[in-house]
């Protein structure tokens, strides 16, 4: 099994997961935009203003985190603090032991079960 053992290691497998995630919520979702898509369309051709359709950037790392945080929601509650943040705070080990006022080793050992666990889930 695959080791997760850098912050940027983590940080590219729970963003990969919300990927996946993304990928299935939208095929599920794929029926209902393409019916928008067509209405869209439809009230272009009636000389109405082309609505922007595509996210922006903010829009879309805004998405992303929200999915991230998806992911994280299924880890037990200080597993998931500490991924949080680990993940969407940049915040050290150190930092977080400090913060949740715990040892920097539990700390650890949170992060390394909670990623156990998202790959066994994931």
């Amino acid at each position: 099994m695959h080791t997760l053992e850098t912050l940027e290691d983590i940080k590219r497998f729970v963003i990969a997961v919300a990927k996946a995630k993304s990928v299935d919520y939208w095929r599920r979702e794929s029926r209902y935009r393409n019916h928008e898509q067509l209405t869209l369309n439809q009230a272009n051709e009636q000389g109405e203003e082309p609505i922007e359709t595509l996210p922006s950037t903010d829009a879309e790392r805004d998405f992303q985190e929200v999915e991230m945080r998806l992911v994280l929601d299924t880890l037990p509650e200080k597993q998931k603090r500490v991924m949080v943040g680990l993940v969407l705070e940049d915040k050290t080990e150190r930092e977080l032991a400090e913060e949740l006022n715990l040892s920097q080793s539990t700390v650890h050992r949170l992060k390394t079960k909670a990623i156990q666990q998202l790959q066994k889930f994931f």
